[in-house]
């Protein structure tokens, strides 16, 4: 089984996959508002397009990573943030209301397995390339402690060993990637209180707006920096 998951990698196979869970992690995350469309109005579209962002931003590193065949990484990123609480859920079968309930939690098991056995099978992928850092260090500290402040330890223990993972397995630079995820996901849950708060005191708006600007300068930095690792790899390889 080892050996075909890793002819799946180099196939192509590895990236329909997982192209094809993060489209069922997204319908699943969907679901439930779509359900309601009966209920629409402006707070619908409001929550609508929150969490269809969302769950995109935090899906979209795992297939960047599996099309830079990178399946560890690609899969401990859906492992940690969508499929863990299936494992859990199969010590604690309860809560399932509807056939939809059955049916994801039923694909999310299949997936969450099939991940464990995808981080098993590619765990040889450790194999850091050096490159000069051009400030990557500096956004990796600022976007961990970005995280630790805005959604506490645990979600930023979860960050680290991501960053530690791709930083061993891919490039330095590979790890923005990541970075950008975070503060997209930031200025996303930024816009979502901005919209849905339309009637706030103005020091809400100042602290909101603030946190905006401060997520867009990032993600522009964050974007250079990666552009430039990228040209200086491009020139000297």
């Amino acid at each position: 089984m080892i050996n075909k998951l890793n002819e799946h990698k180099q196939t192509g196979m590895s990236l329909n996959i997982t192209f094809i869970m993060a489209a069922i992690l997204f319908v699943i995350d969907m679901f439930p508002l779509i359900s309601n469309f009966h209920e629409f109005s402006y707070g619908y579209i409001i929550n609508f397009t929150y969490t269809a962002l969302k769950s995109i931003i935090i899906l979209t590193p795992s297939i960047i990573f599996e099309m830079k065949k990178k399946s560890f990484v690609a899969h401990l990123n859906l492992f940690a943030f969508y499929l863990n609480p299936y494992i859990l859920l199969l010590f604690n079968m309860t809560g399932f209301n509807t056939l939809f309930d059955y049916i994801s939690f039923v694909l999310g098991v299949i997936m969450a397995i099939y991940s464990l056995i995808k981080l098993y099978a590619h765990k040889d992928e450790f194999n850091r390339i050096n490159e000069p850092s051009r400030n990557i260090d500096i956004v990796i500290m600022i976007s961990v402690i970005k995280v630790f402040l805005d959604q506490g330890f645990n979600v930023m223990a979860v960050y680290i060993l991501l960053f530690i993972t791709i930083v061993l397995s891919l490039r330095k630079s590979d790890a923005l990637i990541l970075s950008l995820s975070i503060y997209a996901s930031s200025l996303v849950s930024n816009l979502y209180i901005l919209f849905r708060n339309i009637n706030s005191p103005s020091n809400i708006y100042m602290y909101i707006f603030l946190s905006i600007i401060i997520n867009l300068f990032m993600i522009g930095f964050i974007m250079k920096i990666y552009n430039d690792n990228n040209n200086y790899n491009s020139y000297y390889n």
